[in-house]
């Protein structure tokens, strides 16, 4: 069954490995613009919520849609005027929007969902939200079918990539028990604002993906620090299973997860601090292909034409 993805950006996430016949996948226009002059009018006639801009820039979408059965938009690439064209160009369209990040970091986006509720169906990987907000449950993904790599252990202990947000107590309790430990470290932790004393370094770029990948293939052990509110899995975590490395977190209803083994998963708050080190240098336990397919992107995309209604 062909099936017509809308992501956010592709060279953040891993979308670009992806190589499906039947699954075609397109960057949201309006997130990947560089051109000043179009960006600014697009993000005008998107606010207008006008469903016909699309039009203007995504005529080459409308072969693909007509012939596809269902559509799943991510939350960062959805919009109401988005949905609207997409409905217009094929009525007959199931289209499913996916929300990978929690609520609480973009409350609007609920009086946008509502607006287009008569003809979408709404999946949230974070289990509250799912019961706050009516929304169905689907657990983060990530592509396992990604091209193995040999691995190295002999460059860090623990790599831990991402954005500051309110994540500064637990990185740096973290940081300072591990410096204790004399353990080889890569924090590369991303913030707008340079206010705070931390003991690792702030940076303002972006690190490329591709180089993020590089250094956690050289890691032991990856760290996954989700925020205050939020017990949905991240991508760090799949990451970890993805590639065998051992995943370090403070998100404890990974526990209710079917691929949780406690000699590969060390829960910040439950397992004992002072076993970590003794954690990071045993091996890891290889965990069922069967399971692990349950994460997978393309097997993800495929169950949505088991659902009902296809």
């Amino acid at each position: 069954m062909n099936t017509f993805v809308i992501v956010p950006n592709k060279k953040h996430y891993f979308f670009s490995e992806i190589n499906q016949e039947n699954i075609f996948i397109e960057e949201e226009p309006f997130l990947t613009e560089t051109n000043k002059f179009l960006s600014l009018l697009q993000r005008i006639l998107k606010k207008i919520n006008w469903g016909q801009c699309y039009n203007l820039f995504l005529k080459k979408w409308k072969a693909n849609l007509l012939i596809c059965k269902n559509c799943i938009i991510f939350d960062q690439a959805f919009s109401p005027s988005i949905v609207k064209y997409i409905h217009t160009i094929n009525p007959h369209l199931n289209i499913y929007i996916y929300l990978w990040n929690p609520i609480f970091k973009n409350y609007k986006i609920i009086k946008k969902l509502n607006s287009v509720k008569s003809f979408t169906h709404v999946y949230s990987f974070d289990k509250n939200d799912c019961k706050k907000y009516g929304f169905s449950f689907s657990p983060m993904i990530y592509n396992f079918d990604s091209p193995k790599v040999e691995k190295n252990f002999n460059k860090y202990d623990v790599i831990f990539v991402g954005y500051l947000k309110n994540r500064g107590m637990w990185l740096t309790n973290i940081y300072n028990h591990l410096e204790k430990q004399k353990t080889r470290n890569f924090f590369y932790v991303q913030s707008n604002q340079i206010t705070e004393i931390l003991p690792f370094k702030l940076h303002k770029k972006y690190l490329d993906y591709q180089v993020y990948l590089e250094n956690m293939l050289s890691s032991k052990a990856v760290l996954d620090i989700v925020q205050n509110g939020q017990i949905g899995l991240t991508i760090r975590s799949l990451e970890a299973l993805c590639y065998e490395k051992k995943l370090i977190t403070n998100n404890q209803d990974i526990l209710t997860y079917n691929f949780y083994n406690k000699n590969n998963i060390f829960i910040l708050g439950i397992d004992d601090i002072n076993t970590l080190i003794t954690f990071i240098n045993t091996p890891f336990v290889k965990i069922d292909k069967e399971i692990i397919r349950q994460y997978n992107f393309v097997d993800w995309i495929q169950s949505f034409s088991t659902l009902k209604g296809n």
